[in-house]
């Protein structure tokens, strides 16, 4: 057996079985027609299924087809044609051509007619079988199908002689399934003892160069003459009827990209998408109008590919497109590698970070601060859309919309109260969220404060409150006592002047990132939905700036859009159905779109431009390929990594869904990846952002400042305001 030399040196022995296959009859007779239900590759896959990669097994079958030209094909006819006269299709046909040649002297005269006898039950039976085989050999000859010339190679390997040769077997094996009227046989000679075929000493290297560089030579001075019909099975993928696990099964069959459909060359006015293949078979890379570009939803299952789309998307807003954005991610990592993309100069400028999760310099690190709370320098009627705004996210990172009415009532009237005192408030003492606890808690600081709120207000404080049992404020202070806990949280949340303001960054086109990753899966849901429902707030306050396109476009991307989900508001639906109008341009991404709400879907599905997916679960894939149309489940479930069905708006129409396979951030924006240009982004972000631990030590005195500006300090630094350490008013009795 030859040797083979191992990659890190040393020798091993490669066994090798090679055969090379033709027709065991004359070319005319056909093999056997495999029914549509079953899928002869099936023996294959299950033959190679058995490999095992630490013994280096391989299996190579190789079937070359050459077409046959007109003249061939009429010559190969003709000589058929001849042979049936001759009867010498076959061994006993040849014998009894030869015989009937030495009796009458030629081969193509005829005996005399015989008095014709009765037959026997056995004989017709031959004649019919006779007439039905001569059918299918004439059915073949008269098939105006491509015929091609066929050579058959087969090699099996392995580092074990024995399993080498199982494997050629099972392949031989499988070719046994065209056996009828015409069938594949090895090539060779049988001597009984010894089989003399392309393992043969002599004949190894000839075959191994045949196979290796595609070399048409048949064995024989005739090839094989096959029909499309009797390679028909080679000439496509495994089909559905395939049942072996060793087959990589196709997503199924998709419309091609529509036509419109842009080329992508990073030219501003084209968002990319990924590559596809065209009608021509080549792979390009092709992208979506921005001019066609409104509401997109996007499923598929965590590392499938989601957030790479979106993350090239949102570079090309920021890189070439110029506009501004917001890109909300609960992970970071989406966060971290577009930073470092955004440091050229004139672009790290444009670039807010909102970073809720837990820093390494604790105290030392620098934030952006962003009082939820701050009505300083608003309208009046600016009042209940902040309201709005914030009871709406505690409803949906909570759930009391649906259970919890007395907790929601409370939490509304102590936001009220707070906002309120804002308007009368200068910046520097505005109420954060943190007041909650002591609006709520603290019957002196309350008591100091309700004069300067309106009469409605002061009568449910005054009336109403009192009669609530001690635990009803539990459920709003447990929630805001987490938050406090986290000394990143308190500091973005707890400063009384923002240096953070969405609708401002809309206006001048920042690039936002967000990462909302709070203490706790309830804490990072709270704070994501206080971004969602203040974008909508900010999209809703445009209509102030008159002339629609005066009002630049911003482009959001909400990842994870099943935790916008779990109350009663309905952000997501206002989102898609109002903004446009306002400049919004809505990406949102989820794992499975059964997790949103009938009316979150309704609207997405109503408003949206373009809609996909990667691969998701059964019944996430039901609702997807509802919405799409055309589509079955089963191709969304057997998506690979990185590849997605997308349905996009070209010019007035949505197109059906067709595949797309998803481009890396690092091949697509590689060359603006400068990780040595981080300092830059760092110090541009400083600029706006201010130490942990000084707004920690100014949320800390906040209650007394507040108490102060409203003209209840006294003399000496003294504060009507309880400090804590004596006994707690008991202000709130049972009902």
């Amino acid at each position: 057996m030859p040797l083979r030399k191992r990659k890190h040196g040393g020798q091993r022995r490669t066994h090798k079985a090679r055969a090379e296959l033709t027709l065991g009859r004359d070319s005319a007779w056909p093999l056997e027609d495999i029914p549509a239900t079953s899928d002869p590759l099936t023996a294959f896959a299950d033959v190679c299924a058995g490999l095992r990669d630490d013994l280096h097994e391989t299996i190579e079958i190789a079937i070359d087809l050459v077409p046959l030209s007109g003249r061939q094909r009429r010559r190969w006819h003709v000589q058929a044609m001849r042979d049936d006269r001759d009867g010498s299709s076959d061994a006993a046909g040849l014998l009894r051509g030869l015989a009937r040649s030495l009796w009458y002297g030629d081969t193509t005269s005829r005996p005399a007619r015989r008095p014709q006898r009765l037959r026997t039950d056995g004989e017709a039976l031959q004649m019919m079988q006779r007439r039905q085989d001569l059918r299918a050999r004439h059915g073949k000859l008269n098939d105006h199908t491509a015929a091609f010339a066929c050579q058959v190679l087969v090699m099996a390997e392995s580092d074990v002689r024995g399993r080498a040769k199982a494997h050629f077997q099972g392949i031989i094996a499988a070719f046994n399934q065209w056996s009828g009227h015409n069938h594949f046989r090895v090539v060779g000679l049988d001597l009984g003892l010894a089989f003399l075929g392309s393992d043969r000493f002599g004949r190894r290297r000839r075959f191994d160069r045949r196979l290796d560089r595609g070399i048409f030579a048949p064995a024989g001075r005739n090839a094989a003459i096959v029909s499309a019909k009797d390679v028909a099975a080679f000439l496509r993928p495994p089909t559905k009827h395939c049942a072996s696990q060793n087959v990589l099964r196709g997503p199924g069959s998709f419309a091609p990209p529509p036509l419109g459909l842009p080329d992508y060359a990073y030219q501003p006015g084209v968002l990319p998408l990924g590559t596809v293949r065209g009608r021509d078979g080549a792979r390009r890379l092709v992208g979506v109008r921005v001019e066609d570009t409104l509401f997109d939803l996007h499923g598929g299952k965590s590392g499938f590919g989601k957030t790479n789309r979106s993350l090239n998307m949102f570079l090309h807003v920021a890189l070439r497109l110029g506009e501004g954005g917001c890109f909300v991610d609960p992970h970071k990592d989406a966060l971290r590698k577009a930073m470092v993309h955004l440091t050229d100069p004139g672009v790290c400028d444009r670039v807010e970070l909102l970073d809720f999760s837990r820093q390494p310099d604790g105290h030392d690190a620098h934030v952006m601060t962003w009082n939820v709370m701050s009505i300083h320098g608003c309208p009046r009627h600016a009042l209940e859309a902040k309201r709005a705004a914030i009871v709406d996210s505690f409803a949906t990172a909570t759930g009391w919309g649906r259970r919890n009415q007395r907790a929601m009532n409370l939490l509304e009237q102590a936001t009220t109260a707070l906002l309120e005192l804002g308007m009368r408030l200068p910046a520097q003492v505005q109420p954060t969220l943190f007041q909650l606890t002591t609006f709520l808690s603290n019957e002196t600081w309350r008591h100091a404060v309700l004069p300067h709120l309106s009469p409605r207000s002061r009568d449910f404080w005054t009336n109403r409150f009192p009669h609530l049992a001690d635990e009803a404020i539990t459920p709003i202070t447990n929630v805001v006592d987490r938050l406090r806990s986290n000394d990143m949280v308190a500091a973005i949340l707890g400063a009384s002047t923002s240096t953070f303001d969405l609708r401002r960054s809309m206006d001048s086109r920042r690039l936002v990132l967000v990462c909302p990753k709070g203490p706790g899966r309830q804490a990072t849901q709270l704070i994501a939905n206080f971004v969602l429902n203040e974008t909508v707030r900010a999209f809703l306050s445009r209509e102030d700036i008159e002339d629609e396109a005066a009002r630049p476009r911003f482009w959001c991307w909400f990842d994870e859009a099943q935790q916008y989900e779990g109350g009663s508001s309905d952000s997501l639906a206002v989102l898609f159905e109002q903004c446009r109008k306002f400049g919004a341009r809505v990406f949102m991404l989820t794992q499975n779109i059964n997790r949103l709400s009938p009316d979150n879907r309704e609207a997405a599905a109503t408003n949206r431009s373009h809609q996909g997916s990667f691969a998701v679960s059964r019944e996430a894939a039901t609702r997807t390929v509802g919405e799409l149309g055309s589509l079955k489940p089963e191709q969304l479930l057997r998506l690979p990594e990185y590849v997605y069905a997308q349905s996009v708006k070209v010019g007035p129409a949505i197109s059906a869904p067709f595949l797309v396979r998803g481009v890396s951030v690092d091949d697509l924006w590689g060359e603006h990846a400068k990780p040595e240009d981080m300092p830059r982004l760092v110090a541009a972000l400083d600029r706006r952002r201010r130490r942990v631990g000084d707004v920690l030590d100014e949320l800390d005195t906040l209650d007394d400042r507040i108490v102060a500006a409203l003209g209840h300090g006294r003399p000496g630094g003294g504060s009507a305001v309880d400090d804590g350490t004596g006994p707690r008013p008991h202000s709130i009795r049972h009902a």
